[in-house]
C-alpha cells in the first residue's frame, strides 16, 4: 500500500501490518539526520534490516534565494 509522510512520526505501525518490504527516498536537500529519523521509526515498527542504495551522489551546493540569504561582509 503506497503512502507518504513528512514526518517520521506520521509512520504508522496498524497502516504496515503484514507489510514486508519498504522503501525510503530522499533529494539532496533532505538532511541525513531526517532520513535517519524514519528508518528509526521503521525500525520501531518491525523493518529491522536495512539495505542502503544510493542512485545519485549530489555535489552541488544548494543555495538560498538571494532574498533570504544574509547579508555578506564587504570587503575592506
Amino acid at each position: 500500500m503506497p503512502s507518504l509522510a513528512d514526518l517520521a512520526d506520521e509512520i504508522d505501525k496498524i497502516r504496515l501490518d503484514g507489510v514486508t518490504t519498504g522503501g525510503l527516498t530522499s533529494g539532496a536537500c533532505v538532511p541525513e539526520a531526517v532520513a535517519e529519523r524514519f528508518l528509526e521509526r521503521l525500525a520501531l515498527c518491525g523493518f529491522v534490516a536495512v539495505e542502503l542504495l544510493k542512485a545519485a551522489e549530489e555535489h552541488q551546493p544548494l543555495s538560498l534565494p538571494r532574498e533570504v540569504e544574509p547579508p555578506r561582509p564587504r570587503p575592506l
